[in-house]
């Protein structure tokens, strides 16, 4: 855990105290995200979720919303901390296309890894429609930053590339983040490294011939 995360206010910081609105939302959001992932959206309620945070339903309808806000509230917040580690991925592979694909594919299944219960939401969930609709805006939001990304690297090579076909690589290079981190489910067996230099392996030449 890094230095950063240690120093985010928590509820237990304001035991005598007043707890901070947005320390108490960031609350409400995480707990709600782990019912959702652990009783699906029709089985999550507002008097379980009152009870596990500690605060009244009128406190959580005041600061979160209602079920359907909340639910919608939780996919964006996973989805805006998805986006913040792949851009920083990005800054920090100093702009070799390989060691890009490498450090967005480390930073995704980190992600997963590490928010096993915003993975469930954002990815297996059934809830009547809901689930497709938020991962559409997810998916598009990241299919626009990898388009620019694309755009921006062929554009250093003084090839201008249709922003249609940028925009059709980065939707296939992002489902194959998501395809092989399905088929990891089934193949434990298999590390986050050999998952991650398989990516290289099928994405970079494609790409490399795209953008040249």
């Amino acid at each position: 855990m890094s230095e950063e995360t240690q120093a985010t206010p928590q509820v237990e910081d304001f035991r005598h105290g007043r707890v901070p609105r947005a320390v108490r939302e960031e609350q409400i959001l995480s707990i709600a995200e782990e019912l959702f992932a652990e009783r699906g959206y029709e089985g999550a309620s507002m008097d379980e979720l009152a009870r596990r945070t500690g605060v009244s339903k009128p406190v959580i309808y005041g600061l979160g919303g209602n079920k359907e806000e909340l639910f919608r509230r939780c996919f964006e917040r996973s989805g805006e901390e998805l986006n913040a580690r792949m851009a920083q991925a990005v800054a920090d592979s100093h702009g070799d296309l390989a060691a890009e694909i490498r450090a967005t594919a480390h930073a995704f299944y980190a992600f997963i890894e590490e928010h096993s219960s915003a993975w469930a939401m954002l990815f297996s969930l059934d809830t009547g429609g809901r689930t497709e609709a938020s991962m559409a805006a997810i998916r598009r939001r990241q299919a626009e930053f990898t388009a620019a990304r694309i755009i921006r690297r062929a554009a250093d090579r003084g090839v201008e590339l249709d922003p249609a076909r940028a925009n059709a690589a980065a939707s296939l290079l992002n489902t194959s983040y998501e395809t092989l981190a399905h088929w990891r489910r089934d193949h434990a067996e298999t590390s986050t490294d050999q998952l991650v230099e398989w990516l290289v392996e099928f994405i970079v030449p494609g790409l490399d011939a795209l953008i040249r």
